[in-house]
């Protein structure tokens, strides 16, 4: 794994609200083809940069609860009542994080590779 579109190729089995998968599809799309960065630290600001860039607002640095969401008009499809909303809790705790623990996996084995058996 070396391009961050492909830490998004699996997609979670459970999500916060119903723009969250459409959230995830295009951060695939907006981050095809970049490399994933070195550290987690950069990977996190990578990350939190692209979704501001995408929804429009950025992500908070504490998210208490599971309430705060932001909606998105593009990701509307017209069903339900969290159509088009984002959670932002579920980002933060769940989405990011498995983001940075795959990227760190791909480190790893990464390394492993080079150091052999």
């Amino acid at each position: 794994m070396k391009t961050l579109d492909q830490l998004l190729e699996r997609r979670p089995e459970r999500w916060g609200l119903r723009g969250d998968p459409r959230l995830w599809d295009a951060l695939v799309e907006h981050l095809r083809g970049r490399p994933i960065p070195a550290g987690e630290f950069d990977l996190r600001q990578l990350l939190e940069k692209a979704i501001a860039e995408i929804t429009g607002v950025e992500l908070p640095v504490s998210v208490r609860s599971e309430s705060e969401q932001h909606s998105v008009e593009s990701f509307r499809v017209g069903s339900g009542m969290s159509d088009g909303r984002v959670s932002l809790h579920w980002w933060r705790h769940t989405g990011i994080p498995i983001l940075t623990d795959r990227a760190a996996g791909a480190r790893n084995a990464g390394s492993a590779d080079v150091a052999g058996p």
